[in-house]
């Protein structure tokens, strides 16, 4: 299916780039567009985390600490994250190398979390090296990607990634 978003201007400079995907917020339509892909997006990585053992259901009792672990997931890894791989590091739409660019991105992406678990060491570096993890990793970066370029907008994709890390840490039994 082709997509019928139309042509935005995208400023060359990345970060003038990345404040104007800050700046812009999706119409109705293109929250529709970017919804399917959310949520197939977090039924994917759900399924990894579970088969590959790193997540299972057991929810955080309701409390004030709910509303700080959100808090927390929503600036990093969600907001950081995304500011930095769907926003300074994506490229310009429409120019030749943008396939390039945006998997360069992804692939960025995926090695930061490896690289986390050697800069921080423990107590995640297990998790943070394991291969189901990495393929979790490498789902969210492609789901998030392809609704960043459907958008426009960095919100869908800051949205989706603090959603569903939001939802490992306070109901699949994700560290903190």
């Amino acid at each position: 299916m082709v997509s019928k978003t139309p042509k935005r201007f995208e400023p060359a400079n990345p970060f003038a780039r990345t404040l104007a995907a800050l700046r812009r917020w999706p119409d109705a339509r293109q929250w529709l567009q970017a919804a399917p892909v959310l949520a197939a997006t977090a039924a994917i990585v759900l399924a990894i985390a579970m088969v590959g053992g790193f997540a299972h259901w057991a929810p955080r009792p309701f409390g004030a600490d709910w509303l700080t672990i959100a808090a927390i997931v929503f600036v990093l890894p969600a907001l950081v994250e995304e500011v930095v791989f769907r926003g300074l590091l994506m490229p310009v739409p429409g120019i030749a190398s943008m396939r390039i660019g945006m998997w360069l991105s992804i692939a960025l992406f995926v090695i930061w979390h490896p690289l986390q678990a050697i800069v921080f060491g423990p107590p995640w570096s297990a998790l943070l090296l394991a291969p189901a993890f990495l393929a979790a990793v490498l789902v969210l970066a492609i789901g998030l990607t392809h609704v960043r370029i459907v958008t426009g907008s960095l919100w869908p994709a800051i949205l989706g990634h603090w959603a569903i890390v939001a939802a490992w840490k306070l109901l699949f039994a994700g560290p903190f």
